[in-house]
């Protein structure tokens, strides 16, 4: 009787961790890292699908909108970050990949003498490739945003984006500075800073799910900002994370529990009758 106790046990555990199919909820969070600024997170919920090679979520389960101070790169003077919402997303394959655009933008504020203002807003997603009829572009999508700024073709910011992937994405021809150290008496200074742009950066996913699909996947969608707003040339990484956490459903719990304790009082049942047969 231990032995089909602890059979039926096992395999009502093996159902709580592989059995949900279908409909999943989950809690979801978008992270947006600007550069070295850190990350700003935003929060939200929906119902799902999540199985080994395929996540499906909704759309418009996140939203919100956060600000991030700069003071390194006058006139800016900071970042705001509007979330709108979330497209619906389907990712496929091992590792997961697919297409989710971000609807927002992020707003560089600053500030050139007269007070506060809105120097450039930069879109996470359009409709169509600017200057063609190519099809939508922006952050979890890829495809290039070009935006002048003022009018003025001199002034411009361009973003690269890619798609959402929980494998690694990696980011080319990035700026970097290394102090270039000249041989004593032979110039004034020995400490030259040289920037180069054939820097790299690589972002990965994780996934540590069942193989039923519950538990938390993470995608990333790193973005390069080219730009000359600040006056020189400014080359950093707008980062995209969207991590999902697939729970099951309240009342699934709930019965699982009570199966398995239905399951142990018979068994306590079943060996107390068993004990006391002469």
């Amino acid at each position: 009787m231990k032995k089909l106790l602890g059979l039926l046990l096992g395999a009502a555990f093996t159902f709580a961790v592989t059995a949900p199919a279908g409909a999943i909820p989950f809690n979801a969070t978008i992270g947006i890292s600007v550069g070295t600024l850190g990350t700003l997170p935003f929060t939200g919920s929906g119902t799902g699908t999540s199985t080994a090679n395929l996540v499906i979520v909704p759309g418009n389960a996140v939203n919100g909108t956060a600000f991030v101070p700069v003071t390194a790169n006058p006139p800016i003077t900071g970042i705001q970050v509007k979330l709108l919402g979330n497209g619906a997303g389907t990712f496929n394959g091992n590792p997961l990949n697919g297409t989710m655009p971000v609807n927002g933008a992020a707003a560089v504020k600053g500030n050139l003498g007269g007070g506060p203002i809105t120097l450039v807003n930069v879109p996470f997603f359009t409709n169509h490739q600017i200057g063609s009829a190519a099809g939508a572009v922006g952050v979890g999508v890829g495809g290039n945003i070009e935006i002048t700024i003022g009018g003025m073709t001199s002034v411009y910011l361009n973003v690269f984006n890619t798609d959402w992937t929980e494998g690694t994405a990696t980011v080319m021809g990035l700026q970097y500075t290394y102090i270039y150290h000249v041989p004593a008496g032979m110039a004034a200074s020995n400490n030259i800073p040289y920037p180069y742009l054939n820097g790299t950066a690589m972002y990965t996913g994780t996934d540590s799910r069942t193989p039923g699909g519950l538990g938390q996947v993470t995608l990333v969608s790193p973005t390069k900002v080219v730009t000359n707003l600040t006056g020189g040339l400014l080359i950093l990484v707008t980062l995209g994370t969207l991590t999902l956490n697939f729970v099951p459903e309240p009342g699934t719990l709930l019965l699982l529990g009570s199966g398995v304790a239905g399951l142990a009082m018979l068994g306590r049942r079943r060996m107390s009758r068993e004990g006391s047969t002469p």
